[in-house]
């Protein structure tokens, strides 16, 4: 769990901070969009590529048939595999993702931040926690 949470905070730190400056540099919001929409995309076409495989002897039928894709009962077999506390962390990182825009809003309006400036203040910060929750885990598997 701490590795997930390690690589979930990484990303959010360094979220922020490129795509403010991809914002900044263009001078359009949209430029992180676009680059999200690209991340986005390949990450659906990593996770089609990782779908559990069926066992020889059905691809073998399945290619005389001319089938390809995933059956929906492969795509439950995966969802099994998930454990129970990939749904606890998705819950609690959905909620940190909720609250993202909101703060970097306030940051933006209130105290006059750029985006660059917005993510250059989140990276070391989120880094930390990232860190943290890396030694936490490691701890807590120790008990």
């Amino acid at each position: 769990m701490s590795v997930l949470t390690l690589t979930y905070i990484g990303g959010l730190a360094l979220g922020p901070l490129v795509g403010g400056i991809a914002n900044d540099t263009t001078n359009s919001r949209l430029t992180s969009f676009y680059l999200v929409s690209i991340l986005f995309l390949v990450t659906a076409a990593v996770a089609y590529s990782l779908t559990p495989q069926r066992s020889k002897e059905e691809v073998e039928t399945a290619h005389e048939v001319g089938e390809r894709r995933p059956r929906l009962a492969d795509i439950a077999l995966g969802i099994k595999a998930v454990p129970d506390m990939m749904l606890l962390a998705f819950i609690a990182f959905f909620a940190i993702g909720l609250l993202i825009p909101i703060v970097k809003l306030f940051a933006m309006n209130e105290l006059g931040m750029s985006e660059t400036g917005y993510g250059g203040l989140v990276f070391p910060i989120a880094l930390a926690v990232a860190g943290a929750s890396l030694l936490s885990g490691r701890l807590g598997d120790r008990q």
